[in-house]
């Protein structure tokens, strides 16, 4: 980044540098054309003198006719037989002396003004000026687009470094569920036979069975990249999900409030239980442990979105930098994929997912677009 900003800056010093050069090359090359024009007005105005003294004619009034019509001369001062006159008669105040010529009789001194070559000169300097803002805005217009550049091919090569990654998650985590559900399903048949023969504790065995089935199913639709979006009433969703925990809640003592406004919006619904599911369990997790054991779950309408949020008075929170990484957690046996997975699928909804802490409490919101309501 720094030498992208450094070549940046390189080359808005060699812009300016040309610009400066070229500026002062234009303003050597004008004076030389005003000290051309100055000299071929006052050899024309001296050709005019000499051509009227050969033809017998005025060479005061042909000087002056020529005076009226020149572009730099403005003025001349006459010398002849020690009388010295001025012409015209109101004399320019901010006239330059072009040095003296003799043609006798007469002695001249032309005088031009520097009005023009002042005009021209503030011209070029607003020129100057113009170019050196265009050329600063430029080269820093570069620099920003350099710096953009650069940022956003660090995040394109992040974001195709993570999906490659996130790819390589689920092609191992799929393998390793085959295996376990053939494995899984070899071992429910063998329960089903304990059963039939009433094999003490086969009813058990079945229930455990039954239980790491569906987290084998519940992880199987989390792995699955595309979303199977409908119309859903997303209240009554979080109340299917909440009175999934209602008998473990109840029987660990913890308290559950419960706000939802209604709403709609257009969502997968096994993925959206599926966060939801997640992040109450997390709650339910580390409230077992906590003296106040308090669990809310608010739903309200926020402009055109739902958020819900789910608050629990543990006030455990990991590092925010650390908590949505995958393989990051806390829990001895964990994988460390559910938070992970749990933002991508919200992001997929074109929604948010975020944690902070809030009066002791832990907070996990999540905020989703509303969808049409309908009008049946």
């Amino acid at each position: 980044m720094k030498r992208l900003i450094a070549a940046g800056i390189f080359i808005l010093i060699l812009s300016l540098i040309f610009h400066g050069w070229n500026f002062f090359r234009l303003k050597m090359e004008w004076e030389k054309f005003c000290n051309h024009l100055l000299i071929k007005e006052k050899n024309q105005a001296i050709s005019v003198v000499e051509a009227a003294l050969a033809s017998g004619g005025d060479p005061i009034e042909a000087l002056l006719n020529f005076l009226e019509e020149a572009q730099l001369l403005k003025a001349v001062e006459i010398k002849i037989n020690k009388e010295c006159l001025r012409f015209p008669e109101k004399f320019p105040e901010q006239v330059v002396p072009l040095g003296e010529v003799e043609i006798p009789p007469l002695k001249l001194r032309f005088y031009y003004t520097p009005e023009i070559l002042t005009h021209y000169q503030h011209h070029l300097l607003w020129e100057f000026l113009l170019g050196t803002i265009l050329s600063l805005l430029t080269g820093g217009g570069m620099v920003i687009l350099i710096i953009l550049y650069h940022r956003e091919r660090i995040r394109y090569e992040r974001e195709k470094a993570e999906t490659e990654r996130i790819k390589s998650i689920n092609l191992v985590i799929s393998a390793v569920l085959h295996e376990v559900k053939n494995a899984l399903n070899n071992i429910q048949m063998l329960t089903y036979r304990l059963k039939r023969k009433k094999i003490e504790g086969a009813k058990i065995l079945e229930s455990e069975i039954q239980r790491i089935d569906r987290q084998l199913r519940e992880l199987s639709i989390q792995l699955k990249p595309r979303l199977n979006n409908k119309l859903l009433k997303i209240d009554q969703l979080i109340e299917e999900v909440v009175e999934e925990f209602r008998e473990s809640l109840y029987r660990d003592g913890i308290t559950v409030v419960l706000k939802l406004n209604e709403g709609q919006l257009l969502g997968d619904q096994d993925k959206l239980k599926s966060v939801i599911r997640n992040l109450i369990k997390n709650a339910y997790e580390v409230l077992r442990e906590d003296r106040e054991k308090k669990l809310e779950i608010i739903g309200k309408i926020s402009e055109t979105n739902y958020v819900l949020q789910i608050i629990d008075s543990a006030g455990k929170l990991p590092p925010p930098e650390k908590l949505f990484k995958p393989f990051f957690t806390e829990k001895p046996g964990g994988f460390g994929l559910g938070l992970f997975l749990s933002k991508k699928f919200i992001e997929a909804h074109n929604g948010t997912l975020k944690a902070y802490k809030n009066n002791q409490n832990t907070v996990f919101e999540i905020k989703l677009p509303l969808g049409k309501i309908s009008e049946k």
